[in-house]
């Protein structure tokens, strides 16, 4: 199913809906960005199924995928799921470096928030 709904972000099939719509109206702007939200949510979520297959190498291009979408430096509920999954990943996947990398990214972003 998560499949199936990813494929169909991709396919950009579900913004292509809206172009009979004003862009310009609230609704419009408002169903765009639960879209965004939902397509980030749905490739956490893919990373995690592909995590538990153990399939690393797909759990890792979800989550960056999702990382690309929400912003690299942003600290959000997306991004700790994505920063943390991912580098459970490549920790399965025997990827240290990068997994250690990619964990230091997820303790800087946490470090950098509980500061504000």
């Amino acid at each position: 199913m998560y499949i199936r709904i990813h494929d169909f972000f991709k396919s950009k099939d579900a913004k292509g809906n809206y172009i009979k719509e004003d862009d310009t109206t609230e609704e419009f702007k408002e169903s765009i960005t639960k879209l965004a939200e939902l397509e980030k949510t749905n490739l956490t979520n893919l990373a995690v199924i592909n995590l538990k297959q153990q399939e690393y190498a797909r759990c890792v291009e979800f989550c960056e995928k999702a990382i690309e979408l929400e912003g690299p430096d942003s600290f959000s509920t997306v991004s700790i799921k994505a920063y943390f999954l991912m580098g459970k990943a490549l920790i399965e996947h025997t990827e240290y470096t990068k997994a250690q990398t990619c964990l230091e990214k997820l303790v800087a972003l946490a470090t950098i928030n509980n500061d504000d």
